[in-house]
């Protein structure tokens, strides 16, 4: 897109994008914080800069989400317009797909899953965050 002259800014979900999460808490499909961020962000340094939104499976989720909080408002932040794929919209439709047998289930959700508990065992052993992990996860079930 910048060979084409577009500027471009990316972001990455927590722990998605090769850097680490500095909270405990991740992402999700209702997670519209960073998102958020980043457009009061780029309004704040730029205000006349508009611009569209694009994302892909759960990144798309979260720019809908994200749209419809704010409303009208979206031309008031300089977004002109939005682009979305593959997007679970039906989240209980969604995994009842992944849990099903084939594929999904023993490729995708178990390597999908396997990377989460990597993640929060590591950030486990974190002095920083032995409180709150001792407070708000069963860390043996999770590794289990």
């Amino acid at each position: 897109f910048e060979e084409a002259g577009f500027k471009v800014a990316v972001m990455c979900f927590r722990t998605c994008g090769g850097s680490e999460n500095k909270k405990l808490q991740a992402y999700h499909m209702g997670f519209t914080d960073d998102l958020k961020y980043i457009v009061e962000e780029l309004k704040k340094d730029n205000p006349e800069l508009r611009f569209f939104l694009s994302g892909f499976s759960l990144g798309g989720n979260v720019i809908c989400k994200y749209l419809g909080e704010i409303g009208d408002k979206a031309l008031e932040l300089g977004i002109i317009g939005a682009s979305v794929a593959c997007v679970p919209f039906n989240a209980v439709a969604c995994q009842a797909k992944i849990d099903a047998p084939g594929f999904n289930r023993s490729i995708y959700a178990k390597n999908f899953l396997n990377s989460l508990v990597r993640k929060i065992v590591k950030k486990s052993e974190k002095p920083e965050f032995a409180k709150e992990v001792a407070e708000k996860l069963d860390m043996e079930a999770i590794k289990n």
